[in-house]
């Protein structure tokens, strides 16, 4: 039972705005990829995806701010 109210949360529908890049305008689009199953995102639109698929995302940001803290404190260290 409990793993069936896990499943159903995670399809539950949750809304989702990934800002446009004004460094890259040419890119409107993001593609998400979550078991073979791909979700085309447009940059800058409030849009109701599954749960999972907005954790993916939010996972994919975190991970590209420690990469991006780890960059510049090994910058550091070389100069």
């Amino acid at each position: 039972m409990a793993v069936e109210k896990v499943k159903q949360d995670l399809h539950a529908p949750v809304k989702l705005m990934i800002p446009r890049d004004p460094s890259n305008p040419q890119e409107s689009d993001v593609t998400i990829t979550v078991n073979g199953k791909n979700f085309l995102i447009k940059r800058g639109v409030q849009v109701e995806v599954p749960q999972y698929v907005a954790e993916v995302y939010y996972n994919s940001e975190a991970q590209k701010e420690i990469a991006y803290a780890r960059q510049r404190r090994a910058e550091r260290n070389v100069e």
